[in-house]
């Protein structure tokens, strides 16, 4: 009965109590379901907030109030047919689901009776009873934010397994810098290294993603190392090409080294110095042919070129951490080489210039600024001035 005050409107305090009550009455299953619900994300939150380690499977007891509650909302639908297309999709994707996406994902990994022909043969004994036979990386490229899928064949001790190991599939960058990193059971965690059959090869794939927050940390060949414990030194399984996600705007090219590599920037971090000191050359590059296998070197060379060089710097093209075989038409990427100047180099205005060379051969890549060739087979960066002493 409804309480009212003299005006006949419903008393606040008598109205809002049977109202609320009557709302409990009514639709206590639905909040049944969604205190479930609710206790369920507090106790997977609660689990993230103690480790460091995410599991989605946590939540799997909440799929039931989920879809209990779906369907009284699609019973609740004023339209049959609409019920009854609702319904028919839940169960298409139900099934789907049961059929061809939760088989493959808990799949135990596949025991084989050899090596097969595309994967990398490697010969790596881990402390903790395995082999790594060998590894297959499914992407010879990636791009920051992709997942990079590696096979690994292990093959279990014959006097068995230690514990239970952890994979550590680990992607390093330039400079060694860790660029993806992913920690796994044997098998996602369903067929532990434990219980494998000893000298039985098994298949486990799983997959790092590439993370990169320096966009100029890329291009670079990526190398994939694993191992078998945190504290462990990670064994080389294989390498990637990793590359920016999108690519820089191509500039008109300074000069053309060879066939087709373009120098579109050549500059000098400082252009006055003192002996001793070391300056950077900051150079961009850009790919309209690649140039295949060749093991190119870049170097630096201070003063008259015609002559024995003052000082010089040479290595390989990006450090080495992205040689030439990997290069693609169209890329375009940054390179740094450090000049260090003799302590005894009188001051003055010396003359900078940068070249390539083929490692194998040592021939110089003819050098074309505006359609002639360079008679030395170098590119004029600019003029250091060395002044006397330190500031």
């Amino acid at each position: 009965m409804c309480i009212r005050d003299r005006g006949g409107r419903p008393s606040p305090k008598g109205g809002t109590s049977a109202l609320l009550s009557s709302l409990i009455t009514r639709h206590l299953s639905l909040i049944t379901l969604l205190l479930w619900f609710l206790l369920v994300a507090a106790g997977w939150l609660s689990f993230m907030l103690r480790t460091s380690a995410d599991q989605g499977r946590l939540f799997f007891p909440a799929l039931t109030p989920l879809a209990l509650g779906t369907a009284y909302g699609l019973s609740r639908w004023p339209r049959p047919w609409l019920q009854r297309g609702a319904v028919g999709l839940a169960l298409t994707t139900t099934v789907y689901c049961l059929l061809a996406v939760i088989p493959p994902t808990f799949a135990r990994p596949p025991i084989v009776t050899a090596l097969p022909a595309e994967a990398a043969p490697l010969d790596v004994t881990f402390p903790e009873g395995l082999e790594l036979l060998g590894a297959r990386v499914e992407a010879a490229e990636a791009r920051p934010g992709e997942w990079v899928w590696v096979t690994l064949y292990w093959r279990a001790a014959r006097d068995g397994v230690t514990g239970a190991p952890l994979v550590h599939l680990e992607l390093f960058g330039r400079g060694f810098e860790r660029i993806g990193d992913v920690v796994a059971y044997h098998g996602r965690g369903g067929y532990p290294a434990a219980l494998w059959p000893a000298g039985a090869i098994v298949a486990d794939r799983l997959a790092v993603r590439v993370r990169l927050d320096d966009p100029a940390a890329a291009p670079v060949e990526a190398r994939l190392g694993v191992k078998l414990s945190a504290d462990a030194d990670s064994r080389d399984v294989g390498v990637v090409k990793v590359v920016p996600a999108a690519r820089p705007a191509r500039q008109e090219p300074l000069a053309t080294l060879g066939e087709g590599l373009e120098l579109a920037a050549a500059e000098l971090a400082a252009t006055t110095v003192s002996p001793g000191e070391s300056v950077a050359v900051q150079l961009r590059w850009q790919v309209a042919v690649p140039p295949g296998p060749a093991d190119l070197h870049l170097f630096v060379h201070l003063g008259d070129p015609t002559q024995t060089p003052l000082a010089q710097s040479d290595g390989p093209v990006m450090g080495g951490e992205y040689p030439p075989r990997l290069w693609a038409a169209g890329e375009v990427f940054a390179d740094t080489a450090t000049l260090t100047l003799p302590g005894d180099l009188p001051p003055g205005d010396y003359p900078v210039q940068i070249g390539l060379y083929d490692f194998a051969t040592g021939a110089r890549l003819p050098v074309t600024v505006d359609g002639q060739r360079s008679p030395t087979d170098t590119y004029p960066v600019g003029t250091l001035v060395i002044r006397q002493g330190r500031d």
